[in-house]
């Protein structure tokens, strides 16, 4: 299931997200609010697990907006959701000891590295979602060495 919606904001949408995003105020006009559109994505989720790309971006922006349009129960709860980026960066062995924590891989970055052609224009949820899936399925067909870096403990609770 693709959800693939707009979503009328509350406030003015942020001239850094026009810049980033093309979006403006009036193309939001017409487009559902988001308590509308949180009843679909929490039906779309309901007994999965959210694979998102820097789910930790995602998930703060949709807690926020969630508080912001006064809805008591959130679209999706931590515990349903997985960080694509997080995956990718330790199965790339892409790990700072002194931070003990895995570098941020962009998710441009991450196709390139992985032969994926981006779905569509980058920050539109819908292109966004199909690239995450085809990387995902690159990933998954690739042989990883075992990584020997990780945060303390992290290898063998995953036992390795």
């Amino acid at each position: 299931m693709l959800l693939d919606t707009l979503v009328r904001n509350i406030v003015p949408v942020e001239e850094g997200a026009r810049c980033v995003h093309g979006i403006a105020d009036e193309l939001l006009a017409g487009a559902p609010t988001f308590a509308e559109v949180a009843l679909r994505i929490r039906e779309a989720v309901r007994g999965k697990t959210a694979l998102i790309y820097n789910s930790e971006f995602d998930y703060g922006r949709l807690k926020s907006t969630r508080r912001d349009h006064g809805l008591s129960t959130g679209v999706v709860g931590r515990k349903q959701t997985a960080c694509v980026m997080h995956m990718y960066a330790f199965l790339y062995a892409d790990y700072d000891p002194e931070r003990q924590e895995y570098a941020r891989v962009s998710s441009s970055r991450a196709c390139a590295e992985m032969g994926v052609t981006p779905q569509g224009p980058a920050h539109r949820a819908a292109e966004d979602a199909l690239t995450t899936a085809a990387l995902i399925r690159a990933v998954a067909q690739r042989v990883w060495p075992v990584p020997q870096k990780a945060p303390p403990g992290m290898l063998c609770e995953m036992g390795l």
